[in-house]
């Protein structure tokens, strides 16, 4: 939509979601939104499936939402809400008033014949790969190839412990999704894994719009849009160097509790060795 000139990245969010300008949000920008420094990684209470399958009741949750933290001052992964605000932003600034799902469909998918869908029909059901739970030999493989995971266990351990944990209220925010990221109360990660991937399997589940969550694709449909994306075919040169610019440069994030580069809806690493 910025390559299409209908928006610009400092453009405040109110002037295309005036309603959003409440309880300290009124000086958010669409570049901020992007970069998770909205301080909008939950909101209090609970988003329901109810509040997922209906975009007018997701909008007055973070229209009444105070943030997290002083927005555009720290960085704090959004998980889940980013999705969500993006398809916000997309029903109120493209013309036609469509869904991010349904935006992507018509102006990209189809276009370019690239076969990914955000949310699944049953007409797809057939031929989306079933997941399973990986063993713990193969999850030792994967720490000592990245390091880093341990860390990541870390905080899932913090968040479990202390309520206050700002990932613990990411999770606890969209607790019907199976808990997620947690371990159950014995620590015991690969029980928990296991419950989620029945999640993940459940067709009710992958129906679902979640801009963040259920994104399918074939290997070939996304290489092709990032080759799309990368030739310059999709999108103008000028877009491209802002998407690949660096909004915040190693800076802790709050919900991750781990350094992060973060950009316009991108999380940049310097190496592969690097969590993403």
């Amino acid at each position: 939509m910025v390559d299409r000139g209908l928006v610009k990245y400092e453009d405040l969010v109110t002037k295309y979601w005036p309603e959003f300008g409440q309880n300290g949000k009124e000086t958010i920008t669409i570049d901020q939104l992007l970069a998770h420094q909205a301080g909008l990684a939950f909101v209090d209470g609970k988003i329901e499936e109810a509040d997922v399958k209906d975009w007018t009741r997701m909008s007055k949750l973070f229209e009444q939402q105070k943030p997290n933290w002083t927005p555009g001052e720290c960085v704090g992964y959004h998980a889940m809400t980013i999705g969500w605000l993006y398809d916000q932003l997309v029903r109120r600034i493209d013309p036609k008033k469509r869904s991010l799902s349904t935006f992507f469909k018509e102006e990209i998918a189809i276009p370019y014949d690239i076969e990914l869908v955000i949310g699944a029909g049953a007409e797809l059901e057939h031929r989306i790969a079933r997941l399973s739970a990986s063993n713990k030999i193969t999850a030792l493989r994967e720490i000592v190839q990245y390091p880093i995971i341990l860390r990541m266990v870390w905080n899932l351990i913090a968040a479990q412990t202390y309520s206050y944990n700002l990932l613990s209220k990411v999770a606890h925010n969209v607790a019907w999704l199976g808990n997620v990221i947690f371990f159950n109360q014995n620590f015991e990660y690969f029980q928990t894994e296991f419950q989620n991937v029945l999640l993940l399997n459940n067709p009710d589940f992958r129906s679902l719009e979640m801009p963040s969550a259920t994104g399918m694709s074939t290997a070939r449909a996304l290489a092709k849009l990032h080759s799309l994306v990368t030739s310059g075919k999709l999108l103008k040169p000028s877009t491209m160097q802002r998407i690949t610019s660096p909004v915040v440069v190693d800076q802790l994030d709050l919900v991750l509790n781990i350094p992060e580069t973060k950009g316009k809806g991108f999380i940049f690493t310097k190496n592969i060795k690097v969590f993403t």
